[in-house]
This record gives structure tokens, C-alpha cells and sequence, in this order.
């Protein structure tokens, strides 16, 4: 041991701790405390408070931490989340308005004849008739040329008060009956019957379909009705026309 007082080493511990003291006191120090229990004792005792505050800072900068990230973990997450919904809305928003383009309103009857002229690549299409069972709509119309022209609709699953195009005929000749078969996904038949300019003396039509023979009446000079079958289409269904005897 040096020899070197306890207390005047004492006095210097304040000036060791906080790193403060010459370089030749700290080299006293060190080799004091390395002989003698009691200063190294002393030393540990003020080194104590100074070491558990500096862990309780740390605790509390990585708990600082956590709640940052945490914060900006939910953020983050509600963030994505509306981002999600929104670009979902914005898709179905599409979507919706692609499906509405290809619907109608019975009331339009200038965009049905104008889809009807494209899909039948023919001349301006007056629509004449309009009939509606169920869940279908049947339209006829007359072009440019004088040949009339049938356009199924069936109800749109989303748009209730609009239809969509399923079919029809094309250029009936005036004067003909002419008929339209659709196979149901229920198994059934859906029938269109269609005339136009029908000659006088027509009093009615009948049909055979399945093995049923059908009789309806001709009320004035066409004819734009539906029939629902139970039984599948019948290729060999044809509209025989009656005349007042």
C-alpha cells in the first residue's frame, strides 16, 4: 500500500468519479484503491448511483421506443388498411360503372335501337314494341329497309330497373310470324313470339312444343308475347298461323 492518507484519497474520489482530477491524482487513486478495500469500497458506493441512473435512463429510452414503434406499427396498419378499402371502392366504383354501360333503361328506347343497329349491323331502328314478363323484356323494331328486328333483354342482378341484352332475331320479314327459344338454367323455355304488318285475315297463331299444342289469338296486325315452358327448347317449334275461315 502507498502511503498515501484514506482521507486524502477520500477528498479525491468526488474529482476521480467524475473524471475532473489531474492526471497525476488519478494515477494516486488507482494506486491506492488497489491495495486498500475501504477506499475501493467507497469508490463502488458512488459509483452506484450513477450506474443505476444511467440503466434507468436506458430503460426508459427503449421503452420510449417501443411505444414509438408500436405508435407507428397501428398507424402504419390503419393506414394500409383504408388504403385497401379505398382502392376496393374504387375497382367496385369501376366495375359498377362498366356493368351500368352495359345495361338499359326501357325508357331509352333511342340507346336500345342504337345498340340493337350495332349488334345487328343494319340501318337506324325505330323500336315499335315493348313487352315485359318476369324477368325479361322482348323489343322489336323496324329498320331503314322495311325488315323488323327482335331484342331480348333479361334483368340485371345488380341495376333491378335495367336489362341486359340476351338475344333476338333479325330481319323478319313484315308479314311473317317468327318465333325466339331460350333455355332457362332452370331447365325450362323461355318462347317469343314476333310478328309485324301481319296480313289481314289473322285472326291467331298456334304452336306445338313438347308434344302441347298452343292456340293464342291475333289482336290487330303483330305480335310480341312471351311463353315459359317447363319442358326444354323444342328445335322444331314453328308459329302456324290462323285465319278467320
Amino acid at each position: 500500500m502507498n502511503n498515501v492518507p484514506c482521507s486524502v484519497i477520500q477528498d479525491l474520489l468526488p474529482l476521480y468519479c467524475d473524471g475532473v482530477c489531474s492526471e497525476e491524482s488519478k494515477k494516486l487513486v488507482q494506486a491506492h484503491i488497489a491495495d486498500c478495500e475501504t477506499c475501493a469500497e467507497e469508490l463502488r458506493l458512488m459509483n452506484a448511483p450513477m450506474a443505476a441512473a444511467e440503466a434507468e435512463q436506458e430503460v426508459q429510452t427503449a421503452r420510449a421506443a417501443s411505444r414509438a414503434w408500436k405508435k407507428n406499427r397501428h398507424r402504419g396498419l390503419r393506414t394500409g388498411i383504408l388504403l385497401t378499402v379505398l382502392l376496393a371502392l374504387a375497382a367496385a366504383a369501376v366495375l359498377l360503372g362498366l356493368r351500368y354501360g352495359k345495361t338499359y333503361s326501357p325508357e331509352d328506347l333511342d340507346k336500345i335501337g342504337k345498340m340493337l343497329e350495332s349488334e345487328y349491323k343494319t340501318a337506324h331502328i325505330e323500336i315499335r314494341g315493348m313487352v315485359q314478363k318476369g324477368d325479361y323484356l322482348a323489343v322489336s323494331g323496324c329498320d331503314g329497309d322495311g325488315l323488323w328486328h327482335l331484342g331480348i333483354f333479361k334483368r340485371d342482378a345488380v341495376f333491378s330497373r335495367r336489362w341486359v341484352y340476351s338475344g333476338g332475331l333479325i330481319r323478319v320479314k313484315p308479314g311473317n310470324l317468327a318465333n325466339w327459344n331460350y333455355e332457362t338454367p332452370e331447365g325450362g323455355t323461355i318462347l317469343v313470339c314476333f310478328g309485324a304488318e301481319l296480313p289481314q285475315g289473322i285472326t291467331g297463331y298456334q304452336f306445338s312444343n313438347s308434344g302441347v299444342t298452343y292456340t293464342c289469338s291475333v289482336t290487330g296486325d303483330s305480335v310480341l308475347d312471351f311463353f315459359f315452358m317447363p319442358d326444354t327448347y323444342d328445335s322444331k317449334t314453328h308459329l302456324e298461323p290462323i285465319y278467320q275461315p
